[in-house]
């Protein structure tokens, strides 16, 4: 039950086939909508925004998340994020690597809950980081600290063996 995040390119975005593109697959394969998130940087968003915003919230309606990737990074003014159906924040770790920046993190943050939408803190490397940010509200953390890009094949493993030692511990403890 591990959400799937996929990055969705400005000219796939664009395709006309797009909705299809990313509900024929699932329905093919019977994986529930709502177990996928779509990351969407804001430039991809900013080619044809009204057209973006139509199919996403079509994808959406069918419970697929959406997510703007690297926010902060480009020209989404306040305007286009009420316009977007936006799930999830993601805060590009320019903002979150650099302490004199955590005003504007925390004004993102307040943003994004006033939207409506989770915030996610990217790029987080340390134990100080990641108190920082859950301290000016951010909801999730994201990060190096937590974990590195994997293989699913070795974060299945990971977890096989995360299980393994819990029942052994269990059972000598």
């Amino acid at each position: 039950h591990v959400p799937i995040a996929i990055n969705v390119s400005g000219r796939h975005l664009s395709a006309d086939s797009f909705v299809e593109d990313i509900l024929g697959p699932l329905r093919h394969a019977g994986i529930d909508a709502d177990r996928i998130v779509l990351e969407i940087t804001e430039s991809a968003l900013l080619h044809d925004l009204d057209l973006a915003a139509v199919k996403l919230q079509t994808l959406r309606d069918e419970g697929i998340r959406i997510a703007v990737d690297d926010f902060g990074t480009g020209y989404t003014s306040l305007g286009h994020l009420r316009t977007l159906p936006v799930d999830i924040l993601k805060i590009d770790r320019t903002f979150t690597s650099d302490d004199s920046a955590l005003s504007l993190v925390k004004l993102i943050i307040d943003t994004g809950h006033l939207l409506g939408a989770t915030v996610i803190a990217e790029g987080i490397e340390t134990s100080e980081q990641a108190s920082d940010l859950a301290a000016l509200g951010t909801d999730e953390l994201q990060g190096y600290l937590f974990g590195r890009p994997m293989p699913a094949v070795d974060f299945e493993l990971g977890r096989q063996a995360s299980a393994l030692e819990s029942v052994s511990e269990a059972v000598d403890g």
